[in-house]
């Protein structure tokens, strides 16, 4: 699945424009995140999304409005507490604020280096410095302590993370479909050819295993995911000792209670100690009765989700 910033660079390189829709600030319980983004074209049709309803119906109707003077930036302010969300049937209440801006082929470097960041889960700003009537877009890694904030639009970018799936069987497969709808940049591995290809899994990456026993070093980082599914629970002990030497976000291993307790012990007899053993999610999964491949997958990706979010502060928000 292509991301918002992947699109935008491929609008941009087929010669066409669009407008830039992203929350910048909320309060109360308005729907979306400061840093949703929507991406409206010539035609009126969006790519992404800004909280629905007449949240973005607002944005469409402005951004025709930017196409029609041929550029300019606006921020809109929508009130959803009030008698007009009520007819629009958005009666969550508070308010939202949405930046639109009018995106062409020029401010593509900006655009390529947020596709970039995106590609390789990093985190920055899309920055907009506002002079009038006109702007300048970069892509900034942090923030400029020296910035004139009230002439300053940042986009964060918090990236969705890396998920590795070790295990191309039933479980894994679903997990690395249902992970892909959501955003995050997956890898799955196996020491089975036919479990672990390209046809099997177009929307990941697959890695062919000599062995469980030799891993080899992946980068992971506090930006990824790791999901412990491996054949018959074969080579879960084994997964579960390099994860616990990373720095990985979240490590989830399948299978049941006391699966899980003889594990551990073995885990501690190399070393690992309790609050080591605290990071594991086992059983792995939010607890909503699933009992299907694609039943489990859809309890671990939600909890992936909700560590992802709360990683981010989107829970907080």
């Amino acid at each position: 699945m292509q991301s918002i910033w992947e699109e935008a660079v491929e609008i941009l390189a087929g010669g066409e424009s669009f407008v830039l829709a992203a929350i910048v600030n909320r309060q109360g319980s308005a729907p979306g995140v400061i840093g949703s983004v929507m991406l409206v074209k010539e035609d009126g049709s969006i790519l992404g999304s800004v909280g629905g309803g007449s949240m973005e119906a607002k944005a469409q109707e402005t951004a025709k409005e930017l196409f029609a003077a041929s550029g300019g930036w606006r921020i809109v302010t929508i009130d959803l507490a009030g008698k007009d969300a009520a007819e629009a049937g958005m009666v969550c209440g508070g308010k939202a604020a949405i930046f639109l801006d009018l995106v062409t082929r020029s401010d593509m470097p900006a655009f390529e280096v947020a596709r970039g960041c995106d590609v390789e889960n990093g985190r920055g700003y899309l920055t907009y410095v506002l002079n009038g009537d006109s702007r300048t877009v970069t892509f900034t890694d942090d923030i400029d302590p020296n910035a004139d904030e009230e002439h300053v639009i940042r986009i964060p970018m918090r990236g969705n993370g890396t998920l590795f799936i070790f295990g191309g069987g039933h479980v894994g497969l679903e997990t690395a479909r249902i992970a892909d709808m959501v955003g995050f940049k997956t890898v799955v591995l196996d020491d089975r050819e036919d479990f672990v290809n390209l046809s099997r899994f177009p929307e990941a990456t697959p890695i062919l295993l000599e062995s469980f026993d030799d891993l080899p070093d992946l980068g992971i980082d506090d930006h990824c995911y790791i999901v412990i599914v491996t054949r018959g629970h074969l080579h879960d002990l084994t997964v579960l000792d390099y994860a616990l030497r990373t720095k990985a976000a979240y490590i989830g291993m399948i299978g049941s209670r006391r699966k899980r307790d003889l594990v551990y012990e073995r885990m501690q007899a190399l070393g690992h100690d309790q609050d080591a053993l605290d990071r594991v999610h086992s059983p792995i999964g939010l607890a909503i009765g699933s009992e299907t491949p694609a039943e489990i997958a859809v309890s671990i990706v939600a909890e992936l989700i909700r560590t992802r979010a709360d990683a981010t502060g989107r829970l907080a928000e």
